[in-house]
């Protein structure tokens, strides 16, 4: 008996169109369209739509089976383009990360730069350091002929400050720093010193926040305390001038005026102080520098003071600085240390300083307290 090879041919049922496994609700349509059957329909009434144009034009060749085919293609593509979606399609569209990461706010560092810095600990053993300083004011007195004057008094006194560390801890897996596509280490090497950073602007402000003796503490819309404020009460240029008052009462000059973001928007509406605040000349801005008022450096920063007002709202603690108002001695510089775990597949990175602070002279200092 010989054996019978199957025919290699498929009955036009089993005819594969390409489009069994595309799910679709628009496709599997397109592919009951494309049944031998209804394909065959399809060309015949293609014929006869060209039968029809061409009565009338005499005797024309015609049309071969490509031309008479080719409308019914476009009819195809065309139904492909309208079914085929971006959403169905989702998977193989390719993502494209940018080549840099943008860092949230940028926070820098203000205050450093307003008060005095000190570093003879840095390399050196031991975590104090004495400030030395004079805080009475002197004033010369008549002579009079042959009569010995009394001496000045003068008190020498001394500002002791120890040193503490700080530290942000920070952890990434080794899958994460091999996967993505920018330089992970780098951006949290950046994020590491703007968290030291901002501890240390924190550090400064609640020293001169907790600072006795000071030149005067206002309020905001004349009120007598703290838990009178009211939401009404927001920080203007009258209330500046009262500060300004109370420090040149106390033969100081103001250098600074630090202020949160909520107390600079009624400045910014304010148009005393955004006429006055123009420069102009080549002045160099510090960090978080909005402008300059009557001589006065003003900057903004997140880490000022909050207290509480009348009602419960949140009240900000703005400070008038002259100079040499407080020092940090700094013992070492902001540094970021890495270590690798092999066993966690983790590597360790933590953003280091090591500093002190202390108020040097108090009478330099005006406290505005507003909503």
């Amino acid at each position: 008996m010989s054996e019978q090879t199957p025919s290699s041919t498929a009955t036009p049922a089993e005819t594969p169109t390409g489009l069994e496994q595309v799910p679709t609700p628009d496709l599997l349509r397109l592919k009951e369209q494309l049944e031998p059957g209804k394909v065959e329909e399809m060309k015949k009434e293609v014929k006869e739509e060209l039968s029809k144009e061409e009565a009338g034009k005499g005797i024309v060749a015609g049309a071969s089976l490509q031309e008479a085919i080719s409308p019914w293609q476009g009819q195809i593509c065309n139904k492909l383009k309208e079914s085929l979606t971006t959403t169905d399609a989702a998977k193989a569209i390719p993502i494209i990360w940018g080549p840099q990461v943008e860092l949230g706010a940028q926070p820098k560092r203000v205050m450093r730069a307003l008060g005095i810095v000190d570093t003879t600990l840095r390399g050196s053993a031991g975590n104090k350091f004495y400030f030395p300083k004079v805080p009475t004011v002197l004033e010369a007195i008549d002579a009079t002929e042959a009569t010995k004057p009394d001496d000045l008094a003068v008190t020498v006194d001394r500002l002791e400050i120890t040193v503490k560390e700080i530290i942000a801890p920070l952890s990434v897996t080794r899958q994460v720093i091999e996967q993505v596509t920018f330089n992970v280490i780098d951006v949290l090497t950046d994020l590491l010193s703007q968290a030291v950073a901002n501890k240390e602007d924190k550090d400064i402000l609640a020293a001169l926040n907790a600072a006795s003796g000071i030149a005067g503490t206002v309020y905001g819309g004349g009120k007598a305390a703290e838990n009178e404020v009211a939401a009404g009460d927001v920080f203007d240029t009258d209330i500046l001038a009262d500060a300004i008052t109370a420090m040149r009462a106390n033969n100081r000059d103001a250098r600074y005026l630090v202020i949160a973001p909520a107390q600079e928007n009624p400045l910014l509406k304010s148009d005393r102080f955004v006429n006055a605040a123009q420069y102009g000349g080549r002045e160099v801005i510090m960090n978080g520098e909005i402008g300059q008022y009557l001589g006065i450096r003003v900057l903004k920063t997140t880490q000022v003071p909050t207290g509480t007002g009348a009602g419960g709202i949140t009240t900000y603690h703005a400070f008038l600085l002259g100079e040499r108002a407080w020092v940090e001695e700094v013992k070492r510089d902001p540094d970021v240390e890495s270590k690798y775990e092999a066993g966690e597949r983790k590597t360790y990175m933590y953003g280091t300083m090591e500093y002190g602070l202390g108020v040097l002279n108090a009478k330099g200092i005006a406290k505005i307290i507003t909503a």
